[in-house]
């Protein structure tokens, strides 16, 4: 009797290791990858997130695989980033900081830089809508063997700034007309702010000299007897010295009214 007692005993603590060991390679195997959100000061990823970016951003579902060519050690990253305001971002910087310098980046769809340990990656062409998520791929190599990701630092900003027009050229075209004064205008906007801009925004003071009766390609909103047009979402980001058009119908008091004053904020 005691025989079969002692041979139950071993079973069961046979059983509790094996259901033990299962779950230890389980959970090896699961963190592997690095899932979850990253928030407050400490991620799930072990990493920091810098709290003086922009609250709205944040990064979820990171992975990372990992192999090795020679000497250079290459890990993929895979995560999302998520809006998780009411706003529509059209620009966005994720700035990435490592405890070993990187040697070469390969990114998908963005643009970045590349400074020692740090990656900066740049928002190109997506809008960022609310409460929604940009994919965000890439490759780095690095000869480090125990690399890791330290920081992370997410940007991305609704402030403009106002430029003198010279830099923003705004040519306005008469293409068609009818009736009492009602003037159909091609528009053409050439960046010469030296940089690359996200974001265009003109202001016409209008007056008692036309009111606005139409427009396409851009979005229209009137401020008193100001007309607001700023970009639509796709055709905001402007290279310096590059161009873009909207169309416009104005109805005026003034033969061949072509509008000459405006004001112009950019980001």
């Amino acid at each position: 009797m005691r025989r079969r007692k002692s041979k139950l005993k071993f079973i069961l603590i046979g059983i509790l290791l094996c259901t033990a060991v299962g779950v230890s390679y389980a959970y090896l195997s699961t963190s592997l990858k690095i899932h979850g959100s990253a928030s407050g000061h400490m991620s799930s990823g072990g990493y920091i997130v810098d709290e003086s970016g922009n609250p709205d951003l944040s990064i979820t579902d990171l992975s990372i695989n990992k192999w090795q060519s020679g000497n250079v050690y290459n890990y993929q990253y895979h995560f999302s980033l998520n809006n998780k305001s009411a706003t529509e971002y059209d620009n966005f910087k994720i700035i990435l900081t490592y405890n070993y310098e990187v040697s070469n980046v390969n990114i998908w769809n963005y643009s970045y830089s590349l400074d020692g340990k740090k990656i900066t990656i740049v928002n190109n062409t997506i809008h960022l809508k609310a409460n929604s998520l940009a994919d965000i791929n890439f490759i780095l190599g690095t000869s480090a063997s125990n690399f890791e990701l330290v920081k992370i630092k997410l940007e991305a900003t609704t402030s403009t700034t106002e430029i003198d027009p010279k830099n923003f050229l705004v040519k306005f075209t008469p293409t068609n007309s009818w009736g009492n004064y009602v003037y159909q205008y091609n528009v053409e906007v050439t960046n010469k702010t030296g940089t690359v801009i996200t974001y265009w925004q003109i202001t016409l003071p209008l007056n008692d000299q036309a009111t606005y009766e139409n427009g396409w390609n851009g979005i229209f909103s009137s401020d008193g007897k100001n007309l607001i047009i700023k970009n639509a979402d796709y055709n905001g980001r402007l290279e310096n010295n590059a161009s873009t058009t909207f169309g416009l119908q104005l109805k005026t008091a003034t033969k061949d009214f072509i509008p000459t004053e405006y004001k112009v904020l950019v980001r």
